[in-house]
This record gives structure tokens, C-alpha cells and sequence, in this order.
């Protein structure tokens, strides 16, 4: 996810990040072309004027109304695809931390010694660090996770470290959950966590429901948009700046015709 400030116009045009290098490259081009037309138009070279005249104004109306319909279309279906990914990011940290609050609070019931209870809290909470760091790291386009911070990293056994760096993406995830599953059992039947099962089966249930929340984000990640809708998207953009090339003729000053081209592209190609 690329973070802005949305009040800020230098978001908006700046070169890492930023939709403005792409989207300008197309319409720069057929701007440029037409305002040579229209200048060419102008100086009596080429009669675009009279072609013109020859076009029926219900053809451009019927594909301009068709590829309208397809941008609306996708760009809504790609917004609900981010909001969704959004929304389980945030689910997925809630279901992780309720997780690991209750299994705090019922290793304070235990009646082993105070310095066992707080090892296990501290395994617990480094480990579903540990979880939430290498989840957002399968999900982002990073190559490493050393941008998603884990609580004292520095405490867990370089065996562990050094097993997780043989895999990566969703491995990682399923790894260092199958630990804080390990962990739980081996703590219930070591008395560790001194807490009714049916109690504790809420925590499993947590930890489940973090996990379809991140099989749904990999579900939008891997799973592309379909082709045919890229296709026809596509290839209607492309038809749709010869169109615009050719209205640049309804303006009377080659400069007004290719400002005008490039605003309309421009804005096609940001919600394209």
C-alpha cells in the first residue's frame, strides 16, 4: 500500500508511488499529435476539417457511453477488492491480539512460579509478533520483512530464526502458527495454562478466524483480474485516444486541442 497525504498536491505528481509518470505518458503523446493535427489543420496541410464533417457523432456517443460503463465497472470492483484487503489486514490484528491477550490473562491463573508465567507471556507475545510481521510480509510487495518490526526479536532462539529464513511468503505464516499452537497445547498439559478447555478453545477460534482473514487477502492477490474485462478495458483506452485525436478539431487553437486531449486521457488513464 502506497501511504500519501491526501491533502498534499505533491502526492499526487510525485515520481515513486505516484499514477502521474504512467498516466502522463500516454496522454502526452496523443496530446502532442494533436496539436500537430490541429496546427496542421490550421495551416491548411491537412483537411481534418472537412474529414470531419464526414463522422457520424453517434458513433463516438455510442463508444464513449460503452467505455464509461467499463471504467465505472472496474474501477468499482477494483475499490471493493482494496477495501476488502483492508478490512481483513485490520480483522486479522484484532483476532491476533484478542488472541494473545487472553492467553495472557489466563497464564495469570496459573500456579507455577511468577518467573515460568512471565516466560511464557513473553514467548507468546514475541511469537504472535512474530506471526502478524511475516503475515504482512507475505501480503505486501517487500522482498524482505525487515520493514514490519517484531517485539524483542533479539529473544527468540536463533534455531527458530534460522529455520523460518529457509522459507518464505505463506510458509513463514503457517510456521510460526503451527509453534503458537505447539506452545498452547504443551502449556495447557505442563499446567502452565491453568484454564478450562472450552475457555481456551475461544483462543482457537480467534487464531482461525485471523488466518481466513489472511487466506482472503491472498485469495485478491493471487487470483487476477479476469481477462476478458482486461482486455476489452485495454483496448478500449487505446481506441479511445484516436477518438480523442480526431476531436481535435472542435477546437480552434492547435494548444487549446492538445491541453484538452490530455486532460481527458490523463484522467482515463489514473482510474484505468
Amino acid at each position: 500500500m502506497i501511504a500519501y497525504d491526501a491533502h498534499e498536491w505533491g502526492s499526487f505528481f510525485k515520481i515513486t508511488g505516484s499514477v502521474f509518470p504512467q498516466a502522463s505518458r500516454y496522454a502526452l503523446l496523443v496530446s502532442i499529435t494533436a496539436g500537430l493535427l490541429k496546427f496542421a489543420d490550421t495551416q491548411n496541410y491537412i483537411p481534418i476539417s472537412k474529414l470531419q464533417d464526414g463522422l457520424n457523432s453517434a458513433l463516438f456517443s455510442g463508444f464513449t457511453f460503452t467505455l464509461s460503463f467499463v471504467l465505472v465497472f472496474r474501477t468499482n470492483q477494483c475499490y471493493n477488492r482494496f477495501w476488502q484487503c483492508g478490512s481483513s489486514v485490520c480483522t486479522m490484528r484484532s483476532m491476533l491480539y484478542e488472541a494473545a491477550s487472553s492467553l495472557a490473562a489466563f497464564a495469570h491463573m496459573s500456579k507455577h512460579q511468577k518467573e515460568e508465567v512471565d516466560t511464557l507471556i513473553g514467548k507468546l507475545v514475541r511469537l504472535f509478533s512474530l506471526l502478524h510481521a511475516v503475515a504482512l510480509g507475505a501480503v505486501s510487495d517487500k522482498e524482505t520483512n525487515n520493514d514490519f518490526p517484531v517485539i524483542d526479536l533479539e529473544a527468540l532462539p536463533a534455531t527458530y530464526l534460522k529455520q523460518l529464513l529457509q522459507y518464505d511468503g505463506k510458509a513463514r505464516v503457517d510456521i510460526v502458527y503451527q509453534w503458537i499452537q505447539i506452545l498452547i497445547v504443551n502449556s495447557l498439559s505442563s499446567g502452565l495454562l491453568n484454564v478450562p478447555p472450552p475457555i481456551l478453545s475461544r483462543v482457537f477460534q480467534e487464531m482461525e478466524k485471523s488466518m481466513v482473514e489472511f487466506n482472503q487477502i491472498l485469495q485478491v492477490i493471487t487470483i487476477p483480474y479476469p481477462l476478458s474485462i482486461c482486455t476489452i478495458s485495454r483496448t478500449a483506452s487505446r481506441s479511445l485516444q484516436h477518438f480523442h485525436t480526431n476531436s481535435c478539431v472542435l477546437l480552434d487553437k492547435p494548444c487549446c486541442s492538445g491541453h484538452a486531449v490530455f486532460i481527458r486521457l490523463y484522467t482515463w488513464n489514473v482510474c484505468h
